[in-house]
């Protein structure tokens, strides 16, 4: 059995729950001069959500390897990172970007994989269906007043997100290998 590459650059994506490993060489902060390596995460949808991950050093090799025990505590969703060397004394931020961390099915209970664009869509395009039947635009109860968005305006809507949505099948399947989908027009 082959030992498998250590990567050489942060991932973009990874599982809860699966081991992370990847390396950094570092030329101007080496490990013998007491410098570390951190990752400080931060999830972009909630300001209570917080991750650092600490490297371990060796010269100018800096190594990440978090264990699976510690990403399966990991919250899902999109985190922005800063990649921070310091010593002690000095302290400056080297890289910064950001990655997915995607549920483990194996350990989450079943919920609703949509993203975003596709149950926006879908709401809208159940409210159309409803609203073929019906013809008021507004009504009053009790002196209550209920208007109703204009079939056009959802219509505007609905292509909207229609469109958002294909934008994201089509990064799935170009992530997966599949090509775009799409088509790949020449001319002679």
């Amino acid at each position: 059995m082959s030992t498998p590459t250590i990567p050489t650059t942060e991932p973009i994506e990874f599982f809860a729950g699966d081991r992370l490993r990847w390396t950094r060489e570092l030329s101007d902060w080496s490990a013998d001069d007491s410098f570390v390596l951190s990752y400080y995460l931060i999830l972009q949808a909630a300001t209570s959500a917080k991750i650092t991950i600490t490297s371990t050093g060796s010269g100018t090799t800096h190594t990440v390897d978090e264990a699976k025990a510690t990403t399966a505590a990991y919250s899902p969703g999109i985190y922005s990172w800063q990649a921070v060397v310091d010593d002690g004394t000095t302290r400056c931020v080297i890289d910064k970007g950001s990655v997915r961390v995607w549920p483990d099915f194996a350990a989450a209970a079943a919920s609703d994989q949509r993203s975003h664009a596709k149950k926006v869509l879908d709401a809208i395009e159940s409210v159309l269906e409803q609203r073929a039947t019906q013809d008021q635009m507004s009504y009053s109860i009790a002196g209550r007043q209920l208007s109703r968005t204009p079939i056009p305006d959802l219509i505007v809507l609905r292509d909207k997100y229609k469109s958002e949505v294909a934008l994201e099948i089509r990064k799935e399947r170009i992530a997966n290998g599949l090509g775009h989908g799409g088509k790949v027009l020449t001319r002679f």
